[in-house]
């Protein structure tokens, strides 16, 4: 028979003196849905969602009887302020540090009656084996990208600032902490010398980082429609380079948008977008492509790849791919 699920939801406090405590909750598998501000009864949610960059945070953990786990240390910060009659209040998740023997000792030590207690991680960091947060000689870009994707802010800034003289991606992440002002003071300047120098030295990580600002940026220039439209062209151009580079994403992204014009050689360039994304597709990439049902199923003919519209199209693609080396067509 249909059970319906039983749905509990518990608060955790973010304190202003980082306390370190516990809460009592029932066996079962929870996840942490997002966050909440305010004072009183006058709660607003804030954009703080745990999307796919917070990609293992959001995963469901599941705690045992008599089980305690460890959900890492999170850090937050608010603000308020007041005009005429009303308050204004934000706040934001500033990082996510997983710091495990430290701060279950810490607990045990504030808190006697729980100096037996066993703890477990509720999340399994997946960096390599040889990684020592505590060791700048065991850095490298992949568990750079792992720390970022974890909200892990500090250690990630102290990894980028280590590596960006020899990792052109731990200097666009560099770029990125700047240009939000994660973690150091917001520096516009500083941040696109940093994403700039990351992708002229084929960051694939500033191209994309380099577009989203110019997109963003975009959107302040609603009353100079030329100096608009260039910014989104730049931030255009900066996914294609990426494309050419043969990132996944920014494939997918090339075969969505040029391959649902009306134009036909834009059409035509967006399907020979679609033949890489299929060469590349797998499990490890499939996720970019799931918007993009034309790369899944190959709607061309024979009639249509011999288009002398295709073929120039084609050779233009496979240009681009063939400067980084790439051979894919």
């Amino acid at each position: 028979p249909y059970k319906k699920k039983t749905v509990t939801r518990y608060g955790l406090r973010f304190e202003k003196n980082n306390e370190v405590y516990t809460i009592a909750v029932k066996p079962g598998s929870y996840k942490i849905h997002g966050f909440e501000y305010g004072t009183g009864g006058e709660l607003q949610k804030s954009n703080d969602s745990l999307s796919e960059s917070n990609g293992l945070i959001s995963k469901e953990f599941t705690i045992k009887p008599g089980e305690a786990l460890y959900l890492g240390d999170w850090y937050g910060s608010g603000s308020i302020s007041s005009s005429y009659m009303t308050t204004h209040y934000s706040w934001k998740l500033d990082q996510i540090s997983f710091n495990f023997d430290e701060t279950t000792q810490l607990f045990k030590q504030r808190y006697l009656q729980f100096a037996d207690l066993n703890f477990s991680p509720a999340y399994q960091l997946d960096y390599s084996p040889e990684f020592d947060r505590k060791n700048p000689d065991t850095y490298n870009v992949a568990d750079l990208k792992k720390a970022v994707g974890y909200s892990e802010n500090d250690l990630a800034l102290k990894m980028a600032e280590h590596l960006q003289d020899k990792e052109p991606d731990a200097k666009a992440y560099l770029g990125y902490f700047y240009y939000k002002g994660i973690q150091v003071e917001k520096d516009i300047n500083k941040a696109m010398t940093l994403l700039k120098e990351s992708v002229d030295q084929k960051s694939v990580v500033g191209m994309w980082q380099m577009s989203y600002i110019y997109n963003d940026m975009a959107t302040y220039f609603s009353s100079e429609p030329e100096k608009q439209q260039n910014m989104r062209v730049y931030a255009f151009m900066l996914v294609e380079r990426a494309a050419a580079m043969g990132d996944p994403k920014a494939i997918a992204f090339q075969c969505k948008v040029f391959s649902e014009s009306e134009k036909t050689n834009l059409f035509n360039y967006g399907r020979v977008w679609c033949d890489v994304g299929r060469k590349i597709l797998n499990d490890d990439n499939k996720e970019f492509f799931e918007d993009t049902s034309v790369v899944l199923a190959d709607p061309l003919t024979a009639k249509d790849r011999a288009d002398p519209e295709f073929v120039k199209a084609k050779e233009e693609v496979k240009e681009k791919l063939m400067k980084n080396s790439i051979h894919l067509l």
